[in-house]
């Protein structure tokens, strides 16, 4: 049986209705379950689409680079500058291309030139300065590492082929 708001009897208040205090608490109650059992999945998207941020903003950017190259028929240099989280695109003119926020990005050489004792973890030594992209649409093979502030760091790896991007083997999640 379902019921309806309480009445007040007629010398109370103004003949006003109200629910208790128990079925409020119900109420709040489910709420609050419904609430836990979809946080979690929420937080797994937030994290995705973390990642796709940082993969797709580096896709565009090598899309880029790539098609400025073919259209022009020179070799252009794609760069990044930590200092201003910026991609620098440079051929016949220059494009600056930033990255979205809470996004970093790091460019690296496709076989690994050492590894040094950072924080207390093992990271690679040094970084890329630059990749070219060349007019018959290949490029020097490079990897990047994507971090993000709710995500781990990722490892992609270009095809010098294609300029493709892909998750290096062991990296995708």
């Amino acid at each position: 049986m379902v019921r309806g708001p309480r009445q007040f009897p007629q010398g109370a208040a103004t003949g006003r209705t109200a629910y208790s205090l128990v079925e409020v608490i119900l109420v709040l109650a489910v709420l609050v379950l419904l609430g836990m059992l979809l946080l979690p999945g929420v937080g797994s998207m937030l994290r995705q689409s973390d990642q796709r941020d940082g993969r797709e903003a580096l896709a565009r950017v090598v899309e880029r680079a790539r098609g400025l190259a073919i259209a022009n028929g020179r070799t252009v240099r794609l760069s990044y500058e930590v200092e201003t989280r910026t991609f620098v695109v440079s051929g016949d003119t220059v494009v600056r291309l930033p990255l979205p926020a809470g996004v970093d990005m790091e460019l690296l050489p496709l076989t690994g030139t050492g590894f040094v004792l950072r924080g207390g973890m093992l990271a690679e030594g040094s970084g890329l300065g630059h990749v070219r992209f060349f007019s018959d649409g290949t490029c020097d093979p490079f990897r990047a590492r994507v971090r993000s502030e709710r995500m781990p760091s990722r490892l992609l790896v270009a095809d010098p082929w294609t300029c493709a991007l892909s998750f290096l083997r062991g990296e995708a999640g």
